[in-house]
């Protein structure tokens, strides 16, 4: 799939047309939430 990847539209381009990835596929894949408050701070231990 790398090598569909078109970095100047943020899309992957395959035969059938052209698939980008949203916020919610993310969250489907993660099992992240998207919705409440952002969860903002350092991601390094002291």
């Amino acid at each position: 799939m790398a090598e569909r990847w078109r970095p100047e539209t943020h899309t992957f381009h395959l035969p059938e047309g052209e698939m980008t990835i949203t916020l919610k596929d993310v969250a489907i894949l993660t099992g992240l939430p998207i919705s409440g408050k952002a969860i903002i701070g350092s991601t390094t231990k002291p």
